[in-house]
């Protein structure tokens, strides 16, 4: 997962090189609801921005990566943390852990791609305007943090016990 995470930072990197050598002169970076300009960066600016924000969520994720890693087990906050916690679990739950957050970070990065795409369609129309891919984009991250922690909560259910599962008839 490590890999997707630096592949979709990489690929947000040549996305913003992509932008700075397409549109010279500036970036319309924000619209209205309706789609219409509202605001018009230099494309300096706006690359330089973008680039360093990228550049620190990368930061984050790792030293959070790491953080897990030495975390002790107080500082987890869990479903069903009396389980996880304990010492013969607690490895497991930091590898968890660090998966699950770096599966969101590749989704941060996925998101920043595509609205960085839908940005550049937008600033090559002319007139230049955004269309609904914008709500859109947002609409699938959404559902996207949704489905993750979902599958997060239930990846957190402690395995039932053999004593358990054959009085349930499993």
């Amino acid at each position: 997962m490590k890999i997707c995470l630096y592949a979709t930072f990489f690929l947000n990197l040549i996305l913003l090189a992509v932008i700075g050598t397409i549109l010279p002169k500036g970036v319309v970076s924000k619209f209205s609801f309706d789609g219409a300009p509202i605001q018009r960066l230099s494309t300096e600016n706006f690359v330089a921005t973008l680039g360093t924000v990228f550049i620190f969520l990368l930061g984050m994720a790792e030293v959070i990566h790491y953080v897990v890693r030495i975390c002790p087990a107080y500082g987890f906050n869990v479903p069903h943390g009396e389980y996880w916690k304990t010492d013969e679990n607690l490895p497991k739950l930091r590898t968890i852990t660090q998966n699950w957050l770096l599966e969101f970070w590749v989704g941060m990065f996925l998101l920043f791609f595509a609205l960085n795409a839908a940005i550049l369609v937008a600033n090559l129309r002319q007139p230049i305007r955004s269309g609904i891919e914008l709500y859109f984009i947002l609409g699938a991250f959404f559902v996207f943090a949704i489905v993750w922690l979902v599958r997060l909560y239930r990846r957190m259910q402690p395995p039932a016990s053999d004593a358990q599962a054959e009085e349930d008839g499993r």
